[in-house]
């Protein structure tokens, strides 16, 4: 069915009396209004002829405005009906109320940035805006049309990336990927259509680089296990969070500090893991006993948390949990550097380790259906190329054979 435009008065009296005016946008029986911003009583409109009457004093001048907008509007429609994409009546108006021309890209970032903020997802906000801000950079500051976004463009941009800033693949890919997700915000819209698309085959490819996963060995998680420290220290209550992340498969700081004493139940852990929602229990391991019992002389309530980050946190506020368990992590990262010199540990120790130790440690021996569940994967893809970083016993055998003649 075509899609048709007509300016009407919508019937929505205002306190003064007067009725808005306001293009009709409808397609397959479906409409949608862009209004005008100007208003007239009733008895001022025409419906057959669409136009104000000449008893209104500025008749002349509202119909000419009605008018101009009303050519804008059709012109836009016809470049949307020429154009492969079948633009629904939103999609139009959203072309409509832009000119027809592409929306700011910035502007669209940070409404994209608030919908993060408003739904609670502070890593993303956290993640995504020195992104934007290096792509402000390389524009040297100015605004752009997302529009204007071409595989030329992202080109220098990758460029700019590499010589500026020493970025690997996988950085390079994340601040590409915040475009796209701005990009395609704009084609949802109808603010720009398919063909312009910069992303994809023959264009600019998004792939994530692969970065080495290195993980302790079980020799050095005992050395961190019999580490004599001080009780109620920072570095002996840093050395609990690792070790009880460790003893269930590398668990993420952001759900240990989130687990409350309500969370074990009949000697099984039950969480819900913050990155993915994903749901599931596990026994307690005997070596986690000892160090939430540590803590059991602070819990308030059933409810309360384990460990102390997050008591004071308004639980109310997402964006003040998310900072505590930053400021956390931060601590966290510090005293483990001085338990990797205490313990001869040379490599780079932070809490994330803990999972890659899990990893390390495991090796080949749990099947990989069963790791999904321990890592909470959503697809066991994910799980088999994650543990294939910590197997290497075939290729060591071969190297070896070659080798050692």
């Amino acid at each position: 069915m075509a899609t048709s435009i007509a300016v009407v008065l919508r019937k929505k009296k205002s306190k003064s009396n007067t009725y808005p005016l306001a293009i009709r946008i409808t397609k397959n029986g479906k409409s949608t209004y862009m209004y005008l911003g100007k208003s007239v009583e009733e008895n001022h409109w025409d419906p057959s002829s669409r136009k104000v009457k000449t008893s209104h004093p500025n008749s002349g001048r509202l119909n000419n405005f009605i008018k101009k907008k009303l050519i804008e509007a059709e012109d836009i429609l016809l470049e949307a009906q020429s154009s492969k994409n079948d633009a629904s009546p939103t999609q139009i108006k959203t072309r409509i109320n832009t000119g027809g021309e592409s929306a700011s890209f910035f502007e669209l970032a940070e409404e994209y940035m608030d919908n993060l903020t408003k739904t609670g997802k502070h890593n993303q906000v956290s993640s995504n805006r020195p992104r934007i801000k290096h792509f402000k950079e390389f524009l040297n500051g100015n605004d752009i049309s997302v529009k204007e976004i071409t595989v030329p463009m992202l080109d220098k941009y990758i460029l700019f990336l590499q010589t500026e800033y020493s970025n690997s693949q996988t950085s390079i890919y994340n601040k590409l990927n915040i475009i796209r997700i701005v990009y395609n915000m704009a084609k949802e819209r109808g603010i720009v259509d398919g063909r312009e698309y910069p992303f994809g085959k023959n264009k600019i490819k998004m792939r994530p680089g692969k970065s080495s996963k290195i993980g302790l060995t079980e020799a050095e998680i005992k050395e961190i296990e019999k580490l004599e420290l001080t009780e109620g220290t920072g570095i002996w209550h840093t050395r609990n969070v690792f070790l009880f992340s460790f003893y269930f498969a590398g668990m993420r700081v952001s759900d240990v500090l989130n687990t409350k004493w309500s969370n074990i139940i009949d000697g099984r852990l039950h969480y819900t893991m913050g990155k993915n929602s994903k749901p599931g229990s596990v026994r307690l391991p005997e070596k986690v006993k000892p160090i939430i019992n540590a803590y059991k002389n602070d819990q308030r309530s059933k409810d309360d948390f384990i460990f102390p980050e997050l008591k004071k946190a308004d639980l109310t506020d997402k964006k003040d949990v998310f900072r505590k368990i930053r400021t956390a992590s931060k601590k966290f990262g510090n005293y483990l550097k001085t338990i990797a010199e205490k313990t001869d540990i040379d490599k780079n120790m932070s809490m994330h380790i803990a999972r890659h130790s899990f990893g390390n440690i495991s090796k080949g021996q749990i099947p990989p259906d069963i790791l999904q569940m321990l890592y909470r994967h959503t697809h066991i893809s994910t799980t088999i190329n994650y543990q294939n970083n910590f197997i290497h016993d075939k290729t060591d055998a071969a190297l070896d054979e070659i080798v050692n003649f």
